[in-house]
């Protein structure tokens, strides 16, 4: 079985591991409309990094990477919305914004 590129890229790494944290944080919310918005933007980071990384031009990932991004900075609005998890997401946030810009 041939190995996906997208598990050597160390954003896509850190998305997945923010979007377990996210699931972890929100299983515990009982706004479930919310949580799953959520949950659904933190999977779309790493899944736009892998898609973007399959076959194709420097342009065409540009652009997954770009929707990857957009996803990210959802997820840091929807961080602002509800204080129970407002420090453990901003610090999630923060450390994939950091770390990729």
């Amino acid at each position: 079985m041939a190995e996906f590129r997208f598990r050597d890229i160390e954003i896509w790494q850190l998305a997945v591991e923010i979007g377990n944290q996210l699931f972890i944080l929100l299983t515990t919310l009982k706004l479930y409309c919310f949580a799953d918005r959520t949950r659904g933007t933190a999977l779309a980071i790493s899944n736009n990094i892998a898609e973007g990384s399959g076959p194709g031009s420097k342009k065409d990932f540009a652009q997954f990477l770009n929707i990857a991004n957009r996803s990210c900075l959802e997820d840091a609005s929807n961080a602002n919305r509800v204080p129970v998890t407002r420090s453990n997401m901003q610090r999630s946030q923060e450390q994939l914004l950091g770390e990729t810009g």
